[in-house]
């Protein structure tokens, strides 16, 4: 089945779809694929360490704001505004169920060891 064949499958629904409406399933369905697209949803939070804390923590305290807060050792108001601003930067709400699912899955993908590149044993190195 052809990529854009299988995103309007997974849509279930008629419309023009992206590989970002249906990414999880997608990437379920598919998993070498899309692994990297996946996880590229935590990269705009990159240069901004403290919202990929709280995005972490908000899901590691089952989104629980006060928990996530305590953790943090921030006031929740502050996990409300930084969970508001990962929402503008990556345009994917992670209080809704759709961000809490692919924001779990890109953190769980970022955590697999990536593959060591091994030297051949013929290789000269200095």
């Amino acid at each position: 089945m052809e990529r854009a064949d299988l995103i309007a499958a997974l849509a279930g629904r008629p419309g023009v779809h992206q590989l970002q409406d249906v990414l999880l399933d997608y990437c379920m369905a598919r998993p070498g694929d899309s692994a990297t697209e996946l996880a590229a949803l935590l990269e705009p939070l990159d240069r901004h360490p403290e919202l990929t804390a709280t995005l972490a923590a908000f899901l590691d305290c089952d989104l629980d704001r006060r928990r996530a807060a305590r953790a943090l050792g921030v006031h929740p108001n502050t996990v409300d505004n930084r969970l508001a601003r990962t929402t503008e930067l990556t345009g994917l709400d992670p209080r809704t169920t759709r961000g809490v699912q692919l924001f779990g899955a890109a953190f769980a993908i970022r955590r697999q060891p990536q593959p060591r590149l091994e030297t051949p044993r013929h290789a000269h190195v200095r």
